[in-house]
């Protein structure tokens, strides 16, 4: 038996405390998620607005909130790095939005495949 929710929290734990973890033998930097968050709290975009610090920087007590760690790990979050990666870069704004978000293929190919892990373990048959 597998416990999903379990399972999610200590994958976003273990990479919240260890900063980098392996992914399809790829380094992947939790460094990208904070710079997400930051950056749709101080530029006041619409994408990873879901996001709280409660997400990103959890206390003791939320690190067993499995809906933290689930928000973490959407297809919304995985959407928002696609999103900015791929941001035109006719302008300064724009320029900067795409250097800051320009190796975050390997963060969202993991946000959607934990999406999915919890969403297919997680169905009732």
């Amino acid at each position: 038996m597998v416990d999903v929710p379990h399972l999610l929290k200590v994958v976003r734990n273990n990479m919240e405390t260890h900063r980098c973890v392996q992914f399809q033998g790829r380094l992947v930097n939790y460094k990208h998620y904070e710079e997400l968050f930051d950056f749709a709290k101080t530029k006041q975009i619409t994408l990873g607005y879901h996001l709280s610090e409660s997400h990103i920087h959890p206390n003791n007590f939320q690190k067993m909130n499995v809906r933290l760690s689930a928000q973490l790990f959407s297809n919304k979050t995985a959407m928002a790095f696609n999103v900015l990666r791929n941001y035109k870069e006719d302008t300064e704004v724009g320029r900067l939005i795409k250097s800051t978000f320009k190796d975050t293929e390997k963060i969202e190919r993991l946000t959607k495949v934990m999406n999915d892990v919890f969403y297919i373990l997680n169905l009732r048959f």
